[in-house]
């Protein structure tokens, strides 16, 4: 799947739906997102660049509109063929009446120049082939960051609907709110975005030193706001979403959006002060919630250094509780069941 070993500490992974088709999306950051098919098992590249097809006209049968290319097309162009149409020659533009194979489209009629042998011809792609590292769906739309090309730069897809899907995050000719873009987020040029949590009706983006929010549920209606101006480091896998709200580890402890600001919970775990006074590092923090507690894992300093986080903080909701479970070292955790 990727063609050098993978060294990024953190995978962001999002189960959902392409096509009718259960999928597990895969970012890493380091290449363009993976799908893994959960009925099949096979794995592929998420979306597409500029193009979904770029090849050569072969032949053009005037008498039935049809063109047979010099080149297959993948399943993904075809569904994009008919979505889209094509482009071949002087950037003449048709629709697609149907594709009986993968060497083979059926032109709905040719209104401009007829496409002649060796004409370049192309399907749009989705444009949504950059290397993100964070994920999540929000307003029915996917949305995603950590772009090492574009650090500050929060995508969107396009709606899906009318041969669209989450891969398809181009424009929609005509439709600005079908359509898929993206925005800057932020003034600094340090202050990477580091993750993103999505909730019932905002889409909150964690960044280096701040927080910001986006709301509305298409882009003539986004609203993008600051509702922090100084926060610390955290971990895009450390983030547990209950109650409709974020919890996860800052250096200083654990950490919750009450709709206002980033506010530690229970006045900043006063009991457990001389742990944090330490400086754990939580940038590679996992966490699961589980029988009403959270699992957040962090590293405390050791002698030999550790090379995963080796300290879990375990709160009790209920009871309003903490307990450190330690000695081991823990290269990720999940809840089943």
């Amino acid at each position: 799947t990727f063609s050098s070993e993978l060294t990024t500490k953190q995978v962001d992974a999002l189960q959902t739906q392409i096509a009718g088709d259960d999928v597990v999306l895969l970012a890493t950051g380091a290449t363009q997102m993976v799908k893994i098919n959960t009925g099949t098992n096979e794995a592929a590249a998420f979306g597409a660049g500029l193009y979904s097809y770029d090849g050569l006209v072969a032949d053009f049968d005037p008498d039935t509109a049809k063109i047979t290319l010099s080149s297959a097309m993948s399943s993904e162009a075809q569904r994009r063929a008919l979505a889209y149409g094509v482009t071949y020659g002087d950037d003449v533009y048709a629709e697609v009446y149907s594709i009986p194979d993968s060497t083979h489209i059926e032109l709905e009629s040719v209104l401009g120049e007829p496409p002649t042998a060796n004409d370049r011809i192309t399907i749009r792609g989705g444009a949504s082939d950059e290397a993100v590292a964070f994920v999540q769906l929000y307003s029915n739309r996917l949305f995603a960051a950590g772009d090492s090309q574009a650090p500050y730069r929060l995508y969107w897809s396009a709606i899906p609907g009318d041969g669209r899907t989450i891969e398809d995050w181009i424009s929609v000719d005509g439709t600005y709110d079908a359509s898929g873009g993206y925005v800057e987020v932020g003034d600094s040029a340090a202050d990477d975005i580091i993750g993103l949590t999505a909730l019932s009706n905002q889409l909150l983006i964690w960044k280096r030193y701040s927080v910001w929010r986006l709301y509305g549920d298409r882009p003539s209606t986004y609203t993008l706001e600051r509702i922090d101006k100084h926060s610390d480091i955290m971990s895009n896998a450390g983030v547990i979403t209950k109650y409709d709200a974020p919890y996860l580890l800052m250096p200083n402890g654990i950490h919750t959006y009450n709709n206002v600001s980033v506010v530690p919970v229970d006045n900043g775990m006063k009991p457990m002060r001389r742990f944090f006074d330490a400086g754990p590092d939580v940038s590679n923090s996992r966490a699961a919630f589980w029988d009403n507690r959270f699992y957040m894992t962090c590293k405390v300093p050791t002698t030999p250094a550790a090379t995963y986080d080796n300290a879990i903080i375990v709160y009790d909701v209920a009871r309003n509780a903490y307990m450190i479970r330690d000695g081991f070292e823990v290269a990720d955790l999940t809840a089943v069941g």
